[in-house]
């Protein structure tokens, strides 16, 4: 499965890469985060997730996230 990231600030688009995932794939992980693959269809993901509203990314993974270049 193909699906196009993209980043965003207000309105203005920061950044947007292709991101590639096994099709049968259970469980995806973006920016070290991991998201349960809950249903999938050739049009669509819908994802589900058990973080909260405040996360602490690991320093390793800060440097692929493309609004860590807006500081």
């Amino acid at each position: 499965m193909h699906f196009q990231e993209v980043w965003v600030k207000g309105s203005q688009i920061v950044a947007s890469s292709d991101r590639q995932f096994d099709q049968f794939a259970r469980e995806i992980q973006i920016a070290s985060l991991g998201f349960k693959v809950s249903e999938a269809t050739s049009e669509t993901v819908k994802l589900t997730y058990s973080f909260g509203a405040n996360v602490v990314v690991p320093r390793a993974a800060l440097g692929a996230l493309p609004i860590a270049s807006l500081r």
